[in-house]
């Protein structure tokens, strides 16, 4: 099942099946302008992004908001032109800075409302 809005993607988590709501675009490739309509939060109805954006802030912007997948295309070489998507995919270093910078952003939410020991602070 697959809308203008959203993909459907299947994935094993925990040894369970489990079924994954991607919020995207619509467009292929997607540009900034286009992410205005990003779910505020991640959550129940979209757990992750299927990214098709150049760079990685649109993924990072996901993160920010709660999503726990994010999806990319990977290539090793972007000068390949015979691949129709490789203008956009990402490189490995490109993945690297992107699990790097989401899992430091993903640390700092968990720190929100919370002292430098983790301990919750008062409102």
């Amino acid at each position: 099942v697959a809308t203008p809005d959203n993909v459907l993607f299947w994935a094993k988590y925990k040894d369970r099946p489990r079924t994954i709501w991607l919020w995207n675009t619509g467009t292929y490739p997607a540009y900034p302008s286009e992410h205005g309509a990003m779910p505020k939060e991640f959550g129940e109805n979209y757990q992750g992004l299927s990214d098709h954006s150049h760079g990685i802030a649109a993924s990072l912007l996901a993160v920010a908001r709660g999503a726990t997948f994010i999806e990319r295309h990977f290539t090793l070489d972007r000068t390949e032109e015979s691949i129709k998507d490789n203008h956009f995919a990402s490189t490995p270093d490109e993945f690297g800075l992107l699990i790097r910078q989401g899992e430091q952003l993903a640390g700092l939410l968990q720190m929100e409302g919370k002292d430098k020991y983790g301990r919750q602070t008062k409102a």
